[in-house]
């Protein structure tokens, strides 16, 4: 983890919905030793504004939950990361499937509906090509850049995560 491998790290914020971060807090202080345990700050959505108003944040980390917010919720955290962080670390699918293209059936119609609507990566992508893969890559790097931020480093992920892509972001060129 972060807070094992980096000693210079003096507090971790963990932004959640108020039910996830009820599970995170339990799990985290059963597998983390007090001291690491007390660097942890548990932030609700409606209060991650509010982190160090007076300081810059080191790192901001965002892995697969982009794509399960609404647009504009979304755009209001890569507001708060462009103004607020140094760097960004966002770890996402690079836009929507169609489930019959993996033999799922969808048992819901309007949840898929409301699902394929979230995030800000809302294309259908073939998962299954190549080019269709490259060319939503490419939005997606440029969709997830905090204003004034550089791309550093990005890689796909690999195998059934295809459609997942890393990116670094960076105030520094």
């Amino acid at each position: 983890s972060i807070l094992a491998n980096f000693n210079n790290v003096s507090k971790y914020y963990i932004v959640d919905l108020d039910w996830m971060l009820n599970f995170s807090r339990a799990y985290l202080e059963r597998v983390l030793d007090r001291h690491l345990f007390e660097k942890l700050v548990f932030v609700p959505t409606s209060g991650y504004q509010n982190i160090e108003p007076n300081r810059k944040i080191d790192l901001v980390i965002n892995i697969d939950s982009f794509q399960e917010m609404e647009p504009l919720v979304a755009t209001d955290y890569l507001d708060f990361i462009g103004k607020r962080a140094s760097s960004f670390y966002c770890k996402n699918a690079i836009g929507k499937y169609s489930p019959e293209s993996i033999n799922l059936e969808v048992g819901n119609s309007e949840q898929h509906r409301s699902a394929m609507k979230m995030g800000l990566c809302t294309d259908i992508v073939d998962i299954f090509n190549t080019q269709e893969l490259e060319k939503a890559t490419k939005k997606y790097l440029e969709i997830f850049k905090p204003r004034g931020f550089f791309l550093q480093k990005h890689e796909p992920e690999y195998g059934q995560y295809n459609f997942y892509h890393s990116a670094l972001y960076s105030e520094v060129p």
